[in-house]
């Protein structure tokens, strides 16, 4: 099935979320070397088998999108509001060093 296979090529992360999104149970099971995992394989299967042709497309469509729907989970508010105690309008954060310059347009 075409969904399965998108599915599969989604990557772990994205497996996650779309159970977030659909709100899919992610029930643990214990692997041969005796660790816990999640097959997010066999719990799509499961839901996508019994999927209506709508509700195919949309997960079709929300399959698509899925890396747009990332939100990170932690916020720093505290510091969030100092820079509004500030007045800064906006933040930027890089990984790296990177000179940066203030530039005024008239």
């Amino acid at each position: 099935m075409v969904a399965l296979d998108y599915f599969r090529r989604l990557g772990h992360d994205n497996h996650r979320r779309l159970c977030k999104v659909y709100g899919w149970e992610e029930k643990k099971s214990k692997t041969s070397w005796g660790a816990e995992t999640v097959d997010y394989e066999k719990i799509a299967g499961a839901v996508v088998q019994a999927m209506t042709a709508a509700d195919l497309h949309r997960f079709l469509v929300v399959c698509a999108l899925l890396s747009d729907l990332y939100c990170p989970g932690y916020i720093d508010f505290e510091r969030l509001f100092v820079f509004t105690l500030c007045s800064a309008f906006f933040v930027v954060r890089t990984k790296e060093n990177v000179r940066l310059a203030n530039q005024f347009f008239d």
